[in-house]
């Protein structure tokens, strides 16, 4: 009961409010007891019954009308606030997450001016790729814009993860994006201007 309570103690208030604090225990009791009745096999490493463990199923519904409930009664907070948020949390970090980095090194001052020089990076990549369309209206501007877009998409409304790992593919594509975006934007007339009155 009290890991039970210590974990629905970290589910967001606004969750809590929409489908009542009950409901999301009840869920996780469900969950406690499908993690009592498989632990043997995990401790004899004895394969899983081929049927599905009733407890299991009871568990998978219970998070199931969960997740629908939160979709249809707080729209507003799961469909336009967790996605923006997943957004930010994927691309606002330095992407420095080794060990070495965030521990052996961590708290030196070069250390900490490399992990914001690699945030910014991260950052202005994620911030500004989509610039590309303004400046580059061809197919490869779409497809470096697209790609992105539909795998960011997944991410964020779909799985909603937050793990480096998933966006560490992207890098390269982003990188490619605003390296055309920083070609074109010094071919612009508007830089051209600016460079001519300060040189």
């Amino acid at each position: 009961a009290i890991y039970i309570e210590q974990a629905a103690n970290n589910i967001p208030g606004t969750i809590i409010k929409c489908v009542g604090k009950e409901r999301i225990a009840q869920a996780f009791r469900l969950y406690q007891r499908c993690s009592f009745e498989q632990k043997d096999f995990i401790r004899l490493k004895l394969p899983m019954p081929i049927d599905e463990i009733k407890s299991e199923i009871q568990c998978v519904a219970a998070f199931n009308k969960l997740t629908n409930d939160v979709h249809k009664n707080c729209f507003l907070y799961s469909r336009i606030y967790i996605p923006i948020k997943t957004y930010y949390k994927l691309s606002f970090h330095s992407n420095l997450s080794m060990h070495i980095f965030q521990h052996d090194w961590r708290g030196k001052w070069w250390m900490e001016l490399l992990r914001w020089i690699c945030a910014l990076i991260h950052v202005s990549l994620f911030a500004f790729f989509f610039l590309q369309l303004f400046f580059k209206k061809d197919a490869l501007s779409f497809l470096l814009f697209f790609v992105p877009m539909i795998y960011l998409f997944y991410l964020c409304f779909i799985t909603i993860i937050v793990e480096e790992r998933y966006t560490l593919p992207l890098l390269p594509i982003l990188v490619l994006g605003i390296t055309r975006v920083i070609d074109a934007f010094s071919r612009s007339t508007t830089y051209m201007s600016f460079s001519r009155k300060l040189f």
